[in-house]
């Protein structure tokens, strides 16, 4: 009996391993490696429409296949083992409207992608050769309108003096009657939409009646610490005024009174606070009378505080700052040291170990032996190490230049004094979606740039500092001895928080 029953498990077993043998090289023999590039979505000409090409490539059979006769696909299958180069071509489109279908690669079982093709149609509105500028006075305009289908227009914005008389709507070509009421005030700007037949927003035209000019060139900008004077340019047409509160006496205007454009000279005092202050002044319009409507506006200008920012010496021991290049920099008594050996194009930098974090990093050179013919340079690098190393970055030539670098952009136009003592300085924060750059020699700002292009994927900075026989520069030669230069300290602020 027992026999009988170990016999009965045995057979049950086999048919089991049997199961799972065939399930599995069912799976295998199902399996599909399936690869292709095209786009998700491909806009194509009415007329003259561009060839679509892509790649295919499986382990098995292929095909491409779509729902429309429009266009046509080449090849539409192929085999394992090879890469395709699959193209589609798709008629002109004759029709008003456009036309949309979806294509699907698959192979086997396994359907890899879905992509459209979306050729448009021949339907168009244009309005010929606007005059779009109206006088101040009460006018009307006559514009025409070519079209191969039915539209309709619809003042958008400004209806309380933009109307259109006539011609609201019409099919294919035609034209309609724009009127405008007198302006005593400010130049205006009013909008015009267009439908199609399907009453589908088509496009807007954008009107404009002068008035009153006052623009200033900016309504909100910021000012460093230190005293100095922001030039601000308006562009008028007429006689305007600058005027701020009676109790700020940290700012003043060299002229209060302007006829048509002018530039706007704001004095300022240094600010010895630790804190940002701000003052709020107006530009307005000058006389007018009945015909005339005032005209004013406020401008806000911040300034920056006083700074009290960490400062540091350079470590002995290498615990705070490392080695970055080849050449291995030197920490004496609180100094940093870095030097490249004769007739040699390297560089020798040190860099902070740690988290780094956005806000003001200034170090003060002590030192140098640079000279106008070496076209050495001494170095500050703030890097986003998780982009690439990109950043921004502080370099003084040897030619008594200052070289600023930083997302795409690059100045060479300070003068540097570096036979003596001097402070640089690189300031990055966030400003809404972008990064703010500032560079500073000696306390004052010398160049900005708004990055809008570079996202970090951290706020954690890489700080390179040092020195390099920059060779590479046109017209230099490789210092015939030793050059070098000492760092005195390191300092870094948070960024100021301008309360924006």
């Amino acid at each position: 009996m027992r026999t009988k029953i170990v016999k009965n498990l045995l057979c049950i077993l086999s048919v089991f391993l049997v199961l799972v043998s065939c399930s599995k090289d069912e799976t295998e023999s199902n399996w599909v490696d399936l690869r292709y590039n095209p786009q998700d979505i491909y806009n194509i000409n009415a007329s003259s429409p561009e060839e679509i090409r892509f790649e295919v490539s499986s382990t098995k059979d292929w095909e491409v296949s779509g729902n429309a006769d429009w266009y046509a696909i080449n090849p539409e299958k192929g085999g394992p083992g090879t890469i395709y180069v699959v193209t589609v071509n798709a008629k002109e489109n004759t029709e008003l409207d456009d036309r949309i279908d979806t294509v699907t690669i698959k192979s086997d079982y396994w359907v890899g992608k879905r992509f459209v093709i979306n050729q448009k149609g021949t339907a168009f509105i244009r309005v010929e050769n606007p005059d779009t500028v109206f006088t101040k006075d009460a006018e009307e305009k006559s514009l025409t309108i070519t079209s191969n289908q039915n539209w309709s227009l619809r003042v958008t914005k400004g209806s309380e003096w933009l109307s259109v008389v006539s011609g609201q709507s019409g099919s294919q070509n035609g034209s309609f009657q724009l009127k405008v009421v007198a302006n005593k005030g400010e130049r205006r700007f009013g909008e015009l939409s267009i439908y199609d037949r399907y009453d589908k927003l088509y496009s807007t035209l954008t009107l404009i009646q002068e008035g009153v000019t006052l623009d200033a060139a900016a309504y909100s900008f910021r000012v460093p610490r230190k005293a100095g004077v922001y030039r601000l340019p308006v562009e008028s047409n007429t006689e305007w005024k600058i005027s701020k509160p009676d109790d700020i006496s940290w700012i003043s205007f060299n002229q209060t009174t302007y006829s048509g454009d002018g530039i706007v000279e704001i004095n300022y005092m240094e600010n010895t606070a630790s804190s940002v202050r701000s003052v709020e002044f107006t530009i307005e319009t000058l006389g007018g009378g009945e015909d005339i409507e005032p005209v004013s506006k406020n401008i806000v200008l911040k300034q920056a505080p006083t700074l009290a920012p960490d400062r540091h010496h350079f470590n002995q021991t290498g615990a705070i700052w490392g080695q970055w290049t080849s050449l291995k920099p030197v920490f004496e008594d609180g100094d940093l040291i870095t030097k490249v050996p004769a007739r040699t194009e390297d560089r020798c930098r040190a860099y902070y170990v740690g988290e780094a974090p956005l806000g003001i990093y200034s170090v003060k050179v002590k030192s140098t032996d640079m000279t106008p013919a070496d076209m050495s340079q001494i170095y500050l690098g703030l890097l986003f190490s998780s982009s690439d190393y990109r950043g921004y970055s502080f370099a003084v030539n040897s030619d008594g230049m200052t070289l600023l670098e930083g997302g795409g952009i690059s100045h060479n136009n300070v003068p540097v004094d570096y036979t003596g003592e001097f402070v640089i300085t690189v300031s990055v924060e966030q400003l809404n979606e972008s990064l703010y750059v500032e560079w500073w020699l000696d306390g004052d700002v010398i160049a900005t740039y708004l990055d809008h292009d570079l996202k970090p994927l951290s706020k954690t900075l890489t700080i390179l500092l040092g020195f390099e026989n920059a060779s590479w520069h046109p017209g230099t030669s490789l210092p015939s001895v030793e050059k070098g230069t000492v760092f005195d300290w390191w300092e870094y602020s948070p960024p100021v928080d301008w309360g924006d």
